[in-house]
């Protein structure tokens, strides 16, 4: 077998390679789906294309890798950090050190690295000295239980057993709908055409500086909110007195593989008031039954919030996990505080 010589590969940010090539490599590597996401919207979701990157051997791309900067509040601090979401070195170029380039393109930027990591990753991180957070879980619920994503890819016996347990649930899960339909808000509405300073200026007034979280300031919003190019799918609620709201939160309808869904991609404000709380999901909710929604799924990262949501239907779990990495120990401890992260961090609200 001939050996690969790697000595003169090279980073390049994704405007200095030939666009077909690029797509031609991420729709092999990540699907159609989200291929084709990157290829429209990439440098949208990733605050441009020196955020993205290529290595080239020769003429062919060996790997890429991709950044999402941010800033976060600890404990009041802010902190400018990176959200570390793509990395993919082609199979035949592992194992040579092409890594190393991606991780010195990384240092350059900011020293507070974050990521959602599946389970082999959490495995990797965790050998190399990131902090890990496993208590975050990401919670369903079935509105109509038989038509959801889980029920309809299963196969198998197993698939058999997931069916069978859908339209069990389904009874109760009709008179959920019947209830959501006909429930009133007691201090929750929907907001429309919000702007981001309004936004912005609720997060900030309710902020707990004990809490580490995104910083949602204006620029942020209309970034991640307001120019997403999915913005016609976007819902705003509001709950507390019309005139200082209290909590805000942020949904997306979707529409893949046939399947119409919602995620909760955004919660914040005074959220230890979980009567507000209650009231500003039902809301919420109701609309997402009136739309047609067939399910809807929301983060959880804090202590309260899943039980608020189970009692209100958001009763399937799924584990998900947080880490982080610095080289300065006072950061690592630091993250080690009460985190309060959402669907809209990170690109937890990419395609699937």
């Amino acid at each position: 077998m001939t050996e690969i010589d790697t000595s003169a590969a090279a980073i390049f940010t994704t405007d200095q390679v030939d666009s077909a090539k690029l797509n031609a490599f991420l729709k092999e590597s990540f699907g159609e789906a989200k291929s084709e996401f990157l290829r429209k919207h990439g440098d949208w979701w990733h605050g441009g294309p020196e955020n993205r990157w290529v290595i080239m051997v020769g003429e062919e791309i060996a790997g890429y890798c991709a950044v999402i900067p941010t800033k976060i509040l600890i404990q009041g601090d802010e902190t400018p950090a990176l959200w570390w979401v793509d990395l993919l070195v082609d199979s035949k170029y592992r194992g040579k050190g092409l890594q190393s380039h991606f991780d010195a393109r990384i240092r350059a930027i900011a020293d507070l690295k974050l990521g959602f990591p599946n389970e082999l990753a959490t495995k990797i991180h965790r050998k190399h000295g990131w902090g890990i957070n496993e208590d975050l879980k990401v919670l369903l619920v079935p509105f109509q239980p038989t038509r959801i994503k889980s029920v309809k890819n299963a196969e198998g016996l197993l698939g058999t057993g997931v069916r069978l347990g859908a339209l069990a649930l389904s009874p109760l899960f009709a008179g959920i709908r019947w209830a959501l339909a006909r429930y009133q808000p007691k201090a929750a509405r929907r907001v429309v055409d919000p702007a981001p300073e309004w936004l912005s200026e609720i997060f900030f007034r309710n902020y707990d500086a004990e809490t580490i979280t995104t910083m949602r300031d204006a620029s942020y919003v209309q970034w991640r909110f307001l120019d997403a190019p999915y913005g016609k799918d976007l819902k705003y609620y509001s709950a507390g007195p019309a005139e200082t709201p209290s909590q805000v939160l942020i949904t997306r309808e979707t529409y893949f593989q046939g399947i119409h869904g919602t995620r909760i991609l955004d919660f914040f404000g005074e959220i230890q008031d979980k009567a507000a709380t209650r009231d500003l999901f039902l809301c919420a909710m109701k609309d997402m039954i009136e739309s047609g929604s067939t399910q809807a799924i929301v983060l959880t990262s804090i202590q309260g919030l899943e039980a608020t949501l189970r009692k209100i239907g958001f009763v399937i779990p799924g584990v998900t996990r947080f880490c982080w990495y610095s080289e300065e120990a006072s950061t690592m401890a630091r993250l080690e505080y009460p985190g309060f992260w959402a669907l809209a961090d990170s690109d937890n609200d990419a395609p699937d």
